[in-house]
């Protein structure tokens, strides 16, 4: 009992002892990488992962210097069966956005609570505003979010889960 009696004692002591996290403090830092690709990439080492089978459609966005690809199955060779599209943005040729909207079979398994969940238990408390769930540190921002899709028949619209990873700074989403 005297034994119990004091391990206990040493880990109040230690408890009292560590600092609570400050508001201040650095937040963890976010990984850098979804599906594959890596926010710094080039487009090249991005076809590398997704091998084009057609060419990717793509704009200039207006008033900016990032170029936006739409990427969905059929325009590549290989593609996650989890994923309905890609959306990147590359700023000076760096990717400096990944969007992965995620397929209907997907949000039944993984709804966009439980990734909210699994993505707070690694980055913290996210910062919420309306249905769209955000984690910065210095150089990243993630985004969780609900994503419009057309249904198969094309008569409604469908509610899916997305993940958007960019560098801070850079325009905050890729519509």
């Amino acid at each position: 009992m005297p034994g119990t009696v004091r391990a206990l004692a040493v880990i109040l002591a230690t408890l009292v002892v560590l600092p609570a996290r400050a508001d201040d403090e650095e937040p963890v830092p976010i990984q850098r990488y979804l599906e594959g690709l890596r926010l710094g990439d080039y487009l090249r080492e991005v076809q590398l992962v997704y091998p084009q089978q057609r060419e990717w459609p793509s704009f200039r966005e207006p008033g900016g210097r990032i170029t936006k690809y739409h990427v969905e199955r059929a325009y590549a060779r290989n593609f996650p069966w989890d994923i309905d599209a890609l959306r990147l943005g590359f700023k000076w040729g760096r990717l400096v956005v990944i969007q992965a909207v995620y397929s209907e079979r997907y949000a039944r398994e993984t709804p966009l609570e439980k990734m909210i969940v699994d993505l707070s238990l690694m980055y913290g408390e996210p910062q919420r505003r309306g249905m769209v769930y955000t984690w910065r540190d210095r150089k990243t921002v993630l985004k969780v979010f609900h994503e419009e899709q057309p249904s198969a028949d094309g008569a409604a619209v469908e509610l899916h889960p997305s993940i958007e990873l960019s560098v801070r700074g850079v325009r905050e989403r890729v519509d």
